[in-house]
């Protein structure tokens, strides 16, 4: 088990107590849960879960509903190690990724730092897995303001009468469910007689000059070209058009050109 090797040398080379703590038993790998891993020589390094949550619960850092929680949970998860060490002050705390988990679900993370511990050690991998909820967490939210603003503006253009919708397009029973004539593009093409421009990013599209029926046609744009329609009109400033230009290439959009006044 190398968190107890890592714990063993930091205790010789610190000079102090370095505990390990991991949820009993520990299986051998290839045995699916069915043999315990001997552990002889390592009782001096491990501690269960549930002796760091008496030790917080003494730092008087849980309330005692949530130390009946932890000690209700922890009874179905963990057995206690035989001839487990008493935390001395200041001991040196290794989180074994299984007990971060459960440590997480109960909530108590925040407090074991706080509970006389000089360092708590997590995997570099369980940091990293932090950091991009974390990412994922700012990248959902901004998001979702983008939505909303969408939502309000669709609204206010509602209201006004400025927006109008076309017709979903209908698809008889006798096409099948992967045909064509349901793809959205399909729909797009289909109000050419109803409007002037179509906006599309879809190469397969924007590559013609206009799209639709003998005499219900209507010239293709690109965001590309709107941004630049926008600009030219100034209706945004150089600043917003070369700041919208930017914030396409860092979403991925292919083939942003860039101008000699950027």
């Amino acid at each position: 088990m190398g968190s107890t090797t890592e714990a063993r040398r930091l205790s010789d080379d610190l000079g102090q107590q370095c505990i390990v703590v991991r949820p009993a038993p520990v299986y051998v790998v290839s045995t699916l849960m069915k043999e315990e891993a001997s552990l002889e020589g390592e009782e001096n390094y491990l501690s269960s879960c549930l002796s760091v949550i008496e030790r917080m619960s003494d730092r008087g850092l849980l309330t005692r509903g949530d130390e009946e929680k932890a000690r209700s949970y922890l009874k179905l998860q963990e057995k206690p190690w035989p001839n487990q060490p008493e935390f001395q002050e200041g001991a040196i705390l290794i989180l074994d990724d299984l007990a971060l988990t459960y440590f997480m679900r109960l909530g108590v993370v925040e407090k074991i730092d706080k509970a006389g511990f000089s360092k708590v050690i997590v995997s570099t991998h369980v940091i990293k897995e932090a950091g991009g909820l974390i990412a994922q967490e700012t990248t959902f939210n901004n998001i979702l303001e983008i939505l909303n603003e969408v939502r309000s503006f669709l609204s206010k253009g509602i209201e006004t009468g400025k927006f109008k919708f076309s017709r979903l397009r209908s698809v008889s029973s006798e096409e099948s469910s992967g045909s064509i004539k349901e793809d959205p593009l399909m729909g797009a093409i289909d109000s050419a007689g109803k409007c002037d421009f179509i906006i599309t990013d879809d190469r397969f599209l924007n590559k013609f000059n206009d799209v639709g029926e003998e005499g219900e046609r209507a010239h293709t744009l690109t965001s590309l070209d709107l941004l630049f329609s926008l600009h030219k009109s100034n209706v945004i400033s150089s600043e917003e058009y070369f700041s919208s230009k930017t914030k396409m290439r860092r979403s991925g959009y292919c083939f942003v050109p860039f101008e000699e006044a950027e």
